[in-house]
């Protein structure tokens, strides 16, 4: 979805914890993030949403 619309669209939304969510939740994320090359993890896990809130 990143390489169609822009790395710059998305970013990590989350309400975490739950207790329907399985102990290795953060592991997940962090395998799932890894995937991501650097400069678009960044703004995955912050920077997009720091802009699109004004932050």
């Amino acid at each position: 979805m990143m390489a169609t619309y822009g790395a710059d669209r998305f970013f990590w939304a989350s309400d975490y914890p739950h207790p329907d969510h399985t102990g290795d939740y953060l592991q997940a994320l962090e395998a799932m993030a890894e995937s991501v090359p650097p400069p678009a993890r960044a703004g995955l896990l912050g920077g997009n949403a720091r802009r699109a809130f004004g932050f």
